[in-house]
């Protein structure tokens, strides 16, 4: 059954503390010399010795069991023991990460040969992060002497629409789009306007997404069947949101829009003690609330955008936006699996649209994880950096992968700037900070980066792009309810959120939502408008409009040429007809972006 949500008893953010892992429970990543179809996976990564080692430390390795996992549907079909198989970039080994509970066992009397010197992390900290530091910090004893192929471990990650409770949200709760607006000009639409896309020299101009299938994962609402929502929000929408009406049709008979509403492991309930949330209040500050029509807005602006793409809407995060990377990393896996030799993907462009974030950003994560002591103990910066690099090393093996196979992953760079407890701008979340990933930054209607977005890109890399995401709105704007700086999305919800978090929480307030549109603001919303333009991109290289022979290259090129035509001068010369503005608060190029 779906899960379902008492808005009247979220917490509020003073009741909360913010945490960014599950306590008991670690993921590890194996590198094999076997083929991916080998029948000697689960011996080879040798768990018992693995074990044999924990157990003078205390502490042993279980491997998920179904109860662990998300039940999904046969479009998302995730391995039952909870360890996904990936092919090695070079396609002769496998990469394994499997997910694991930490149990406390009784310690034998040590033997000092065989107890190394480990650094210990923060008192108090979890079991998880105490093995994670203990494999990581004896990594080549265990692969030399032991024969063990763990290659980095990591405590298991929570994951958020684009920190707050567990990690970002998104830049304001929605507002309504009052009943009496609509757009003069397109009625029942609000469509987006790409100057650059439309120029007459772009070579985008008649591209519609056709051959293009795009993949968002995100939230998604649900009542006793995945379409009800959908289907009864157009229909008491009618001609004032034809947008909605088509994502309804389309979901009826799944062509063009396919719904895959999986529920998610125990921990990323409402009913956990958990409760993985995301977002922020209209003042910045944390706030638990309802959003599961996030992913059903951003998949509007991807059809607004490019109507004849493929979308396949797949939920990995739940009504409050929080959610839990082994189920994000199964969900990538199937992708990448259908991508591979033999899937119904093999050879086909496709874009993965990730308007969320997993874990701390790099300022954040060295404050959390070390002790001063520890800090001092690891000496240089490159040292933090290759242990830091290890926690985060089996999400970005998993997005090589899937660039590998030709995906295009675009991903939201975060809400945590100018907050309450950020006061200045920060660098990019992961996944968008990994080099193989096109980062989005949100700018509001006069090009000016949105208070709340996090900088694309770090400055050794140059994989960043800014576009429309809307402003950071004030309560008075809110209150006043009309022609707000946010983009206008379907809104299937018939209440919305407070927009000031209270302890104890308030109910949503019902409003008028005839029309099923909502205004929203954030770098989630940013993140599907170059999705779409992304997936012009590939449909035009796939039709030969480009001087690329895109056919003629290596999969894990095609993805690399995208993020070069999209980010660079000369690539946007050669699609666009000419370069991009430079937005210098960000030093990236900017994607306009107007909406009526």
């Amino acid at each position: 059954m779906p899960e379902t949500y008492d808005a009247g008893s979220l917490p509020g953010w003073q009741d909360v503390d913010t945490y960014y892992w599950l306590e008991n429970e670690v993921m590890l990543v194996f590198q094999l010399d076997l083929p991916l179809a080998s029948q000697s996976i689960a011996d080879a990564i040798r768990l018992d010795d693995l074990n044999q080692f924990l157990n003078f430390y205390s502490y042993r390795l279980s491997p998920f069991g179904p109860e662990k996992l998300a039940p999904v549907s046969a479009h998302v079909a995730h391995d039952q023991q909870g360890q996904y198989l990936f092919p090695t970039p070079a396609g002769s080994g496998t990469t394994v990460v499997g997910f694991f509970s930490v149990s406390p066992v009784p310690a034998p009397v040590p033997d000092p040969s065989i107890v190394a010197e480990w650094w210990s992390p923060n008192a108090g900290q979890s079991d998880a992060c105490k093995v994670a530091n203990l494999i990581n910090t004896n990594l080549a004893m265990l692969k030399h002497e032991s024969k063990i192929p763990v290659i980095a471990a990591a405590p298991h990650w929570i994951g958020s629409a684009t920190p707050c409770m567990v990690g970002s949200g998104p830049g304001v709760p929605p507002v309504p789009v009052a009943s009496d607006e609509s757009s003069a000009t397109t009625p029942g639409q609000w469509p987006i306007n790409l100057p650059a896309v439309n120029a007459a020299d772009s070579l985008l101009t008649d591209k519609r997404g056709a051959g293009v299938h795009v993949f968002v994962l995100d939230t998604m609402p649900a009542l006793s069947t995945q379409t009800q929502p959908l289907a009864a929000a157009a229909q008491q929408a009618g001609e004032h949101n034809r947008l909605l009406q088509r994502l309804a049709s389309e979901a009826q008979e799944p062509s063009l829009y396919q719904l895959h509403y999986q529920l998610l492991p125990e921990e990323a309930r409402f009913s956990s003690e958990y409760q993985p949330a995301a977002g922020r209040d209209i003042h910045g500050n944390a706030y638990a609330f309802n959003m599961p029509d996030h992913g059903l807005f951003v998949s509007g602006i991807i059809r607004d955008l490019v109507p004849e793409a493929s979308i396949e809407h797949i939920r990995v995060l739940n009504d409050l936006g929080g959610g839990d990377l082994c189920t994000l990393i199964g969900t990538l896996n199937t992708i990448s699996t259908r991508m591979a030799v033999g899937g119904d993907l093999y050879q086909q462009p496709v874009v993965v649209n990730l308007s969320l974030v997993v874990g701390p950003d790099d300022e954040l994560l060295p404050q959390i994880w070390y002790s001063s002591d520890d800090l001092a103990k690891m000496g240089t910066q490159s040292e933090v950096a290759i242990e830091l690099g290890l926690l985060r090393s089996a999400l970005h093996l998993v997005v090589q992968n899937l660039v590998a196979h030709g995906a295009v992953v675009v991903a939201a760079a975060g809400n945590d700037s100018n907050s309450p407890t950020v006061p200045k701008r920060i660098g990019p979340h992961y996944p968008a900070a990994f080099p193989e990933v096109i980062s989005v930054a949100a700018v509001d209607r006069q090009g000016k980066p949105a208070l709340y977005s996090n900088s694309p890109q770090a400055a050794t890399l140059h994989n960043g792009i800014a576009t429309y995401g809307g402003a950071a709105l004030t309560l008075e704007e809110v209150q006043n309810g009309h022609h707000l700086d946010a983009l206008k999305g379907v809104y299937t919800s018939t209440s919305y959120p407070a927009p000031e978090v209270h302890t104890p929480a308030l109910p949503d307030y019902p409003a008028p939502n005839t029309y099923g549109w909502a205004f929203w603001s954030g770098t989630s919303f940013a993140t599907p408008i170059v999705s779409a333009v992304v997936a012009r991109i590939l449909q035009a290289l796939a039709s030969g409009a480009t001087s690329t022979h895109w056919q003629s290259l290596p999969p894990a090129q095609r993805a690399a040429e995208v993020q070069r035509l999209l980010t660079t001068v000369d690539g946007q010369l050669e699609i666009f007809g000419s370069a991009l503005t430079l937005q210098p608060d960000f030093g990236v190029t900017l994607l306009n972006a107007t909406q009526a």
